[in-house]
Order: structure tokens, then sequence, then C-alpha cells
């Protein structure tokens, strides 16, 4: 739904970062001053050309259960 993206990177600007620094880069993209992101949920592929080219997938996203988003259980935009 549109609370939840995924977004897939894959620069040489990632070579030589942890994971965790990786990320932490493309986060700042969508977050706002108070360093919170402006929707639910992002989720984040951040990789390196080498290893793109070695591997290329991307695992499949978890199904949201809506909690501590202030939904509950739900999940359908029609159901807000």
């Amino acid at each position: 739904d549109e609370s939840h993206f995924h977004v897939l990177v894959v620069s040489e600007a990632f070579e030589g970062l942890s994971r965790v620094a990786r990320h932490r880069k493309v986060s700042q993209l969508f977050t706002g001053e108070d360093g919170a992101l402006k929707f639910h949920s992002l989720r984040i592929t951040a990789e390196t050309p080498e290893r793109w080219a070695k591997d290329g997938t991307v695992p499949a996203a978890p199904r949201c259960t809506g909690k501590g988003d202030g939904r509950g259980k739900v999940t359908d935009a029609s159901g807000l």
C-alpha cells in the first residue's frame, strides 16, 4: 500500500561501506528534519555494482501486520 516502500539502489558510492552504512545513506533521502520517515515503512536494498552483478536478486518482502503504524491489523487502504 502507499505507506510501504521498497527502494533498490546499486551504486559505486557503497564500495567499502557496511550494510548498515549503506542503508543509512539511502534512508537519509527519505527522512524529515527530525530524522523520522515520512511514511510507515521503508525497505532498502543497497548494493555495490559488483555484488549486484553476482546475485541481482531481492528477497521477498515480509507481509506487514500493521502493528505500530496506528492502523491495527488493517493493511488495506480502503479500510482506513
